[in-house]
C-alpha cells in the first residue's frame, strides 16, 4: 500500500487486520519477478533480475544474439495461405 498520508495507511492496515491475517514485510524490493526501486522521481519497476535468472537457468548467459535474415517490409495477416517457393517445379 502506498499513500502520501501515513495516517491513512495506518488506519487501512488496522481495518484490514480485523478481517485478515497480515504482517508487514517492509519496503517492496522484489515481487513476482519484478524489482522495485523508489527515488525522488517515483517508483521504478524492472525485470532485469528475472531475465538474468531465466538466462542462467537455460545456460544462455554470455550467448551472443543470432543474426537471422528477414525480409524487410513483410506484412503479416490473419489469413491462412500456402507458402510459394520460387524455382521449384512440381
Amino acid at each position: 500500500m502506498t499513500s502520501n498520508v501515513r495516517s491513512f495507511i495506518d488506519e487501512l492496515i488496522s481495518n484490514l487486520q480485523l478481517d485478515f491475517a497480515m504482517k508487514n514485510l517492509g519496503q517492496l524490493s522484489y515481487f513476482l519477478g519484478i524489482e522495485a526501486t523508489r527515488d525522488s522521481s517515483g517508483l521504478h519497476l524492472r525485470q532485469t533480475r528475472y531475465i538474468i535468472d531465466l538466462l542462467d537457468r537455460f545456460n544462455l548467459i554470455g550467448i551472443r544474439p543470432y543474426r537471422a535474415p528477414c525480409v524487410l517490409g513483410t506484412k503479416l495477416s490473419m489469413e491462412i495461405s500456402c507458402l510459394i517457393l520460387p524455382n521449384i517445379v512440381t
